[in-house]
C-alpha cells in the first residue's frame, strides 16, 4: 500500500540547529512517522542568522535524509508560483505549516493551497501567541495578525496546538479557524544512559542552553545571581545563538557586575548531538522563560539526568512534588533564589537521587508517550 505524502514547510531544519525548538519538533516527528508517511520538507538552505548555506547540501534540489526528502531553497525560488507547483507534483495528503509568523514557510503556502490544493492545511504556531512571545515587537505581531483575520486565510486552516494553554492563546488571536487538535509534542528519541556526576556541598554548576533573547529572559537569571549573596560558588555556562545583540549587551553589563565567587563562562549555539553530553557536565539547568510550548530542552535535560529551574510557563510543571527540579513563577525571585542556594547546599546523595529520577521520569515519559496515532489521525 502506498503511504500517504506529508509535506512539511519550515523556515529550518537540519543540520540547522540554532533556531532551537522548532527544528527539534520536526525532527522528532519524521523519527516517529517516516513509516506512516513519505514525508517531504521545504525548507531554509542556511541556519538561523547564517549568511551562507549549509555545507554538503544540494541548494534548490531535493535532497535524501533519514526519513524525508529535504529541499533547501535558496530566497529567490520562495515564490508563489513555485509553492503551486510543488503542490501539483507532491499532491500531499496533508501540509504542515512549522510557525506563525513567516511570510515565505507560512503565508506564501496558504495562498498557493488555496488555490487548488485540496488536502488538508495544519498550522502549528509552536507558541508564538503566548503571552510572552507576542510581548516582543507587539505592535508588528498585533498588525500581522489582524492582517490575517481580514484577509480570512485561516479558515481553511486547522491549528495544531501542543498543550491547552496554546489552545487558549489560538482561540483568543484565532477564533476563525476550522478546527484546533491538542497533541503534545514528539519528545527526544536520543538513546541516553544515567549518568552520576559529582557534587560537592558548597559549589554548583548551572546551566542556560537557549537562544539569547528577550522571551527566554537570560537576564532575569543574571539579576537574580547579581542581587542575593550566596553561600558557596556557582560556575554558569551561557550557550545559546544571539538572536537579539542588543539585548546580549545588557546581558554582558549583568555579567560584568557578578560577585567573584560567580563564574561565567559563554559558548556559541551547540550542535545537538552535542547538546546531551554538554547537560552532563552542569548539576542543573536553568531557563527562567517567558514561554514555552513544548521546551525541548528541558525535556533533554531531564533526559540527561540534569535537574531543572525553570519558571511556570511551560508545560512541565509541579516538578518538586515529583523530585525532578522546581518550576517557579516569575514574580516569586526569592524563590529562584532559594532554589539555587538549595542546589548549592546539595551534598552527593541527594544529588544523585534528583539526577536518577528526572532520568528515568523522561524515559518513563518517552516510553508512555501515545501522540504517533493522534498525528497520524491528524495528517490523514
Amino acid at each position: 500500500m502506498n503511504k500517504p505524502t506529508l509535506l512539511i514547510f519550515t523556515d529550518w531544519y537540519t543540520p540547522g540547529f540554532k533556531a532551537g525548538g522548532p527544528i527539534q519538533s520536526i525532527r522528532n516527528m519524521v523519527e516517529s512517522l517516516k513509516s506512516d508517511f513519505c514525508i517531504f520538507i521545504y525548507t531554509s538552505d542556511r541556519d538561523l542568522g547564517d549568511k551562507v548555506p549549509y555545507n554538503d547540501i544540494r541548494v534548490d534540489e531535493w535532497n535524501d535524509l533519514p526519513g524525508c526528502s529535504v529541499f533547501y531553497s535558496s530566497a529567490s525560488s520562495r515564490t508563489l508560483k513555485n509553492y503551486r507547483q510543488l503542490l501539483t507534483d507532491l499532491r500531499p495528503s496533508a501540509v504542515y505549516l512549522n510557525s506563525l509568523f513567516s511570510y515565505a514557510f507560512t503565508l506564501l503556502p496558504i495562498y498557493a493551497a488555496a488555490r487548488g490544493f485540496c488536502g488538508k492545511v495544519i498550522l502549528a504556531p509552536r507558541g508564538m501567541l503566548h503571552a510572552g512571545a507576542l510581548s516582543i515587537k507587539p505592535f508588528k505581531k498585533k498588525v500581522f495578525l489582524k492582517l490575517l483575520r481580514l484577509a480570512r486565510l485561516f479558515k481553511r486552516v486547522h491549528i495544531h496546538a501542543t498543550d491547552q494553554q496554546e489552545y487558549l492563546d489560538i482561540i483568543t488571536h484565532l477564533p476563525e479557524v476550522l478546527s484546533i487538535e491538542v497533541i503534545p509534542n514528539f519528545p527526544s528519541f536520543a538513546q541516553v544512559d544515567s549518568h552520576m556526576l559529582g557534587k560537592t556541598i558548597g559549589d554548583v554548576r548551572l546551566i542556560y542552553l537557549g537562544r539569547i533573547a528577550s522571551n527566554k529572559n537570560l537576564s532575569f537569571l543574571l539579576e537574580i545571581l547579581g542581587t542575593y549573596q550566596w553561600r558557596g560558588k556557582i560556575q554558569l555556562t551561557i550557550a545559546g545563538e544571539i538572536q537579539d545583540f542588543s539585548y546580549w549587551a545588557s546581558c554582558q553589563l549583568l555579567i560584568k557586575n557578578l560577585p567573584d565567587n560567580i563564574q561565567v563562562s559563554v559558548r556559541d549555539s551547540v550542535p545537538h548531538h552535542e547538546v546531551i553530553p554538554l547537560l552532563q557536565t552542569h548539576h542543573i539547568f536553568v531557563l527562567p522563560t517567558m514561554g514555552e510550548n513544548f521546551g525541548h530542552a528541558i525535556f533533554e535535560a531531564l533526559l540527561a539526568g540534569t535537574p531543572v529551574i525553570i519558571s511556570d510557563q511551560t508545560p512541565w510543571r509541579k516538578l518538586y512534588e515529583k523530585g525532578l527540579g522546581w518550576d517557579i513563577p516569575l514574580a516569586e525571585r526569592k524563590a529562584f533564589k532559594d532554589a539555587i542556594q538549595q542546589a548549592i547546599d546539595m551534598d552527593q546523595a541527594a544529588y544523585n537521587q534528583l539526577s536518577a529520577a528526572c532520568h528515568a521520569f523522561a524515559v518513563d515519559f518517552r516510553k508512555n508517550n501515545e501522540t504517533r496515532n493522534k498525528y497520524i489521525e491528524l495528517f490523514g
